[in-house]
């Protein structure tokens, strides 16, 4: 025969097991309402994104100058950047990001052959006696810049299923200088400024919970008045 301390002792146990588990369940109800109340379209704290986007200077005022020749500011290419976000909480962000671009001269044409052409390379001699290549009389220069940096952005709340933000960047700048063609003794090198910074606004549209677009415009070292375009994947 069951001892009737033990059915009280056993009908407990079942009772706070039960318990435990409309207590889980609850939480879970709550927690799953929360998710889907949550509106998406803006900053979630905690959240990570990546964007990938392009920048666009001015490129009759790009930052690089060549030294030592005349009227030649590079023809530069949109700035490519790659950055990542960590959502602090729903109003601040931080991270980091890269960009790289390129600024390139046309072809120049030297005015005579060089001593240091001829020394370095006799067949630059050669090529100009007797109409050969081109190398020996003309040059181009390329500047490469690859930029690493840290950011910092505010974000608002002023427009519907918009995530309005400000944001600040600074970075420094990696610069490779390359010659191309007949060595040139007038040349000197690029000047690049050795950091590089943007200050603006931005707006992002959430198409899905983990994919949207933004469209940023501020002011750059780059360009008075600078924008860059891209897409985020959010996760």
């Amino acid at each position: 025969m069951t001892n009737p301390s033990y059915r009280v002792k056993k009908k407990n146990e079942d009772m706070y097991r039960s318990l435990i588990i409309t207590v889980f369940i609850l939480l879970q109800i709550v927690l799953f309402a929360q998710e889907e109340t949550q509106d998406y379209h803006y900053h979630l704290p905690q959240s990570n994104t990546l964007s990938l986007g392009v920048g666009v200077p001015s490129t009759t005022q790009i930052a690089v100058k060549f030294l030592g020749l005349v009227n030649q500011d590079a023809k530069a290419t949109p700035q490519f950047t790659l950055k990542y976000e960590y959502a602090v909480n729903k109003n601040i962000g931080i991270g980091v990001y890269g960009g790289y671009y390129t600024g390139e001269t046309e072809n120049i044409s030297l005015p005579s052959i060089q001593l240091d052409s001829i020394l370095n390379d006799p067949g630059t001699l050669i090529d100009n006696l007797f109409g050969g290549n081109d190398k020996g009389t003309s040059s181009t220069y390329r500047v490469s810049v690859l930029t690493i940096g840290a950011q910092l952005t505010y974000h608002l709340y002023r427009f519907e299923k918009l995530d309005t933000y400000t944001t600040i960047r600074g970075g420094y700048n990696i610069v490779t200088v390359k010659e191309n063609g007949a060595k040139n003794n007038d040349f000197v090198g690029a000047q690049v400024p050795q950091f590089e910074y943007f200050a603006g606004a931005g707006l992002r549209y959430y198409f899905t919970s983990h994919l949207a677009v933004y469209g940023e415009v501020g002011n750059s070292i780059l360009s008075p008045i600078h924008v860059n375009l891209g897409g985020t994947y959010r996760f």
